[in-house]
């Protein structure tokens, strides 16, 4: 018995090789996001927010500092 054994199709094999590289991309991308927010929950906790907003409340005699230290 002889069978005729077909070549796959070259577009098809690539686009099976593309989607398989972007679901892997979104989940690696998903990983990295949840491990990044764990993270941040970390910092948080660890250096809990000051009661000053910017860096100006940090002086005690009221001075202010100028736009260009803002910026």
């Amino acid at each position: 018995m002889t069978e005729i054994i077909k070549k796959p199709d070259y577009k098809s094999l690539l686009d099976r090789v593309s989607t398989l590289v972007e679901e892997a991309r979104r989940k690696a991308v998903k990983q990295v996001n949840t491990i990044i927010i764990f993270l941040m929950r970390k910092f948080y906790l660890t250096y809990p927010p000051q009661k000053f907003r910017t860096v100006s409340g940090k002086f005690e005699n009221g001075e202010i500092l100028s736009w260009s230290h803002y910026c």
